[in-house]
């Protein structure tokens, strides 16, 4: 009963769950008790940083972060039956408290680091679960995950730190994206507007994103207000390969998996490492002005 817990002793005990979850999963019938105590105490939890009353940001959203975890521990372990009626409604529990700490916002400012901790951390959970459970939960919450992903993207740019923390995020909105067609169409829109998708690559010259000036540049730092779509169409040529490549897998779906609509929009100079990753890029070389020009576009 966390209701009933000071919160000092919440995240005292959501600490130690936390490390019990680490513990060999030979211990099962631990693991099962575990996993229903983390899920009660992680629906307090939530219920307090999306509740009118105030509670400590820092010690509330420190526990929902260990909670997540413990649940993505226990979860990757022993994954659950999705022909098993009571497992598949256990995950729909646990998805929509996903979602509410998704939509909660900051109540006081500045926001504590705790909470985008806590948000970033329950983003493991749909990982480990069965997709059409996990992704599909989370297809009316994109926009909550972007909101999430654009100040990573910043300190990626202008700090060059956290370089690992944008890739959950971006791994779960392209499998969002691979998930509902609807979701993928409106983060298409949202990313790069109706203006840009209703222009058309231009032929002089392919290798630019669609829609960026003549002097588009993804070697130089992008200014402070440059929009989220600057900031992912970097990652394409990012010499952080993990960043680079997850990145790009994210702009594909968004794309629909449609390699030309790929290339049509994020040119093929962003687009060349994952073409040729895939085996497409020889589908457009003949976009390219000579051989000594796709070659000089692939080692890029």
């Amino acid at each position: 009963e966390p209701q009933k817990l000071t919160l000092p002793q919440l995240r005292q005990l959501s600490q130690i769950a936390f490390h019990l979850s680490l513990l060999p999963t030979e211990m099962k019938e631990c693991a099962g008790a575990l996993k229903d105590s983390a899920r009660v105490a992680l629906g307090w939890v939530v219920s307090a940083i999306t509740g009118p009353v105030d509670h400590d940001p820092v010690l509330v959203a420190g526990s929902a972060s260990d909670l997540f975890r413990t649940l993505f521990n226990l979860v990757r372990t022993q994954p659950p039956d999705p022909k098993n009626e009571t497992a598949v409604n256990e995950c729909g529990v646990l998805m929509s408290l996903v979602c509410d700490v998704l939509r909660a916002r900051p109540k006081a400012t500045p926001a504590v680091p705790e909470l985008l901790e806590a948000q970033l951390a329950s983003l493991q959970i749909p990982v480990v679960l069965p997709e059409d459970i996990g992704y599909k939960a989370l297809a009316k919450e994109w926009d909550s995950i972007l909101h999430l992903l654009e100040p990573l993207l910043h300190t990626v740019e202008y700090e060059n730190q956290n370089l690992d923390a944008p890739v959950v995020p971006m791994v779960v909105l392209q499998k969002i994206a691979e998930a509902s067609a609807k979701a993928q169409s409106e983060m298409k829109q949202h990313i790069f507007g109706e203006e840009i998708l209703a222009k058309q690559i231009d032929k002089a010259d392919p290798y630019r994103p669609l829609g960026e000036s003549k002097d588009w540049d993804p070697n130089l730092t992008l200014p402070k207000d440059a929009p989220l779509r600057h900031h992912l169409l970097k990652l394409l040529t990012a010499s952080h390969y993990i960043l680079k490549r997850v990145g790009g897998d994210f702009l594909f779906a968004v794309c629909d998996d449609n390699a030309e609509e790929f290339v049509r929009i994020t040119g093929l100079g962003g687009a060349a490492g994952l073409l040729q990753e895939r085996n497409l890029f020889a589908a457009f070389q003949h976009m390219t002005t000579s051989a000594a020009s796709a070659a000089e576009v692939l080692e890029k």
